[in-house]
């Protein structure tokens, strides 16, 4: 069950202390209206009982989904926290470890499909090193993917945004050129397994060790 445990937290603007809601963990099988509030940033956002000024509290969270057996550990370290490591999961569990809430509520999408994070990771990759896909807009140094619009004009498109800050850049990648990333990544990457049973971090610089240690050069940073 998700345990809720309240925090003192000081508004940066006035300074006002009030009491913030912390939820350890968040299953999503057993309470799936707080994996709402979580997609929409809510379980991170206080508004000041004061002046009303809204401001983040960032703190670990521990993100659970039993029905289709995934994880993510949300932490500034960006690894499993000691009460995430004492699950006993199977070998098909995903476990991933994320820096921040925008990759939090990337992930959690991603797993909802039955996509790999890994393919996904691989696409943006790609998108990065090549021409914007079909024309829709400029190589962007980072990428966070947006969802799926399975009701396109052209076909199911995958859609990915800048980050940070703005999110305002937009590319589109074909559902069948996605399958056809994960066909490639499968053959090129063997050697990175199934990428379950184990905590992984799986963001840019995974893809990019992944290019680093096949031989090829990484994209230059920007």
């Amino acid at each position: 069950m998700t345990q809720q445990v309240n925090d003192a937290v000081n508004c940066p603007k006035c300074h006002q202390e009030q009491t913030f809601t912390l939820y350890l963990p968040v299953n999503a099988t057993l309470d799936p209206a707080l994996k709402g509030k979580l997609l929409k940033g809510d379980l991170f956002k206080v508004t000041c009982e004061k002046c009303g000024h809204q401001f983040a509290v960032m703190y670990p969270l521990l993100y659970h989904d039993m029905d289709k057996q995934f994880m993510i550990q949300m932490s500034e370290n960006a690894r499993p926290a000691e009460d995430a490591t004492r699950f006993r999961l199977g070998q098909n569990y995903r476990m991933r470890c994320v820096g921040d809430p925008d990759h939090l509520e990337e992930k959690i999408p991603i797993f909802d499909e039955e996509m790999d994070d890994r393919a996904v990771e691989f696409v943006k990759l790609m998108l990065r090193q090549g021409p914007p896909a079909k024309g829709d807009s400029m190589q962007s140094p980072a990428l966070l993917f947006a969802g799926i619009s399975k009701n396109h004009p052209r076909g199911p498109q995958l859609f990915f945004v800048t980050w940070p800050p703005d999110r305002k850049t937009c590319l589109a990648v074909s559902w069948s050129d996605y399958e056809r990333y994960v066909t490639i990544f499968d053959k090129e990457f063997a050697g990175a397994g199934s990428g379950r049973g184990r905590w992984e971090r799986v963001e840019e610089d995974y893809t990019i060790r992944l290019e680093a240690d096949r031989g090829r050069p990484a994209p230059p940073e920007k």
